[in-house]
């Protein structure tokens, strides 16, 4: 299959790729009218910024409650659990492809902000002051705006507003950078790490990453879990089966197409995988996903419709 090239809210790619996690930039305003708890991973970052409401957010070993004016960031790949409490829970929320950071270098410093914050990061992103929230959904409504425009300038538009939000969240965190690492061997591992996010449904083999990237395999497998804290293979799955789990969540396709279009050549691998990570069959996924969107009750306020539409 093709590579997949950088889009902002592109859904023409294919007939299947519509998903949130399959565009680089995505904003969204929704509203939820009924208490409830979900779980997800995704391999796009998410910031979330609570205008009403609040919920209780679990990351790994820890828990965050996010309420009025606070922002959450969830870094890519983490998973993470949600209890909503507090009804309306009203929020915007941009989600953005790490791979973004390497076509847009000017943004790259700024790469180690998208990340799951430790509880005492978050303690700064609490409760906002008035003028800085203001001004910061003034900046998610304009990348909403420039992500679903045709005109040939908003590509640069979003990097600008990306700069520019990018420089708000490090001055909340007081975020110095000092802690980055810098040194040739993890720029390798990440630019190894992007290429995977663009290219999903290509052969990533340990040799087809050596002969790309003209490094040797033991070299790039041991590299990757040292910086990264996981199996290489592991990730490439995990990546793959984010996104069958999007494009279900969209669509309704047979397991065979769906296993090559995330870059599968066996089905039963594909399977296999996918019970592994999700602790479900695709179809039994799907079911329950179907179920649950019918019960819950969540708003596209940028639309003002229930979102997502369930047939």
């Amino acid at each position: 299959m093709p590579s997949r090239k950088l889009k902002i809210n592109e859904a023409s790619v294919t007939e299947n790729n519509t998903a949130i996690n399959q565009d680089n930039i995505y904003v969204n305003y929704s509203a939820n009218y009924a208490a409830r708890q979900e779980s997800w991973f995704h391999n796009s970052c998410e910031l979330l910024f609570i205008e009403k409401g609040n919920a209780v957010y679990h990351v790994g070993n820890n828990t965050y409650e996010v309420g009025h004016h606070d922002i959450f960031i969830i870094g890519a790949m983490d998973r993470h659990t949600s209890i909503i409490g507090e009804v309306p829970y009203i929020r915007y929320g941009l989600y953005v492809l790490p791979a973004y950071w390497m076509v847009k270098p000017e943004l790259s410093e700024y790469r180690e902000i998208y990340k799951t914050p430790t509880p005492e990061q978050f303690q700064k992103l609490k409760n906002v002051d008035d003028s800085t929230f203001k001004e910061i959904i003034g900046i998610i409504r304009k990348l909403h705006e420039e992500t679903i425009s045709e005109e040939n300038s908003s590509l640069e538009m979003v990097t600008a507003l990306l700069w520019q939000l990018s420089i708000i969240l490090k001055r909340l965190i007081r975020y110095s950078g000092s802690d980055i690492p810098v040194n040739s061997t993890y720029q390798d591992m990440i630019n190894i790490k992007n290429y995977i996010d663009l290219n999903y449904s290509n052969e990533l083999s340990l040799e087809e990453l050596s002969r790309i990237f003209y490094m040797q395999p033991n070299t790039i497998s041991q590299n990757f879990k040292r910086n990264f804290d996981i199996n290489l293979n592991q990730y490439i799955n995990m990546v793959r089966i984010s996104h069958a789990v999007k494009i279900l969540e969209q669509n309704s396709i047979n397991i065979t197409e769906l296993s090559g279009i995330v870059g599968y050549s066996s089905v039963n691998t594909f399977l296999r995988q996918f019970k592994i990570i999700t602790h479900k069959s695709p179809l039994q996924y799907r079911k329950n996903y179907l179920e649950h969107m019918k019960q819950q009750s969540t708003w596209d306020l940028f639309k003002n419709k229930r979102y997502p539409n369930i047939l």
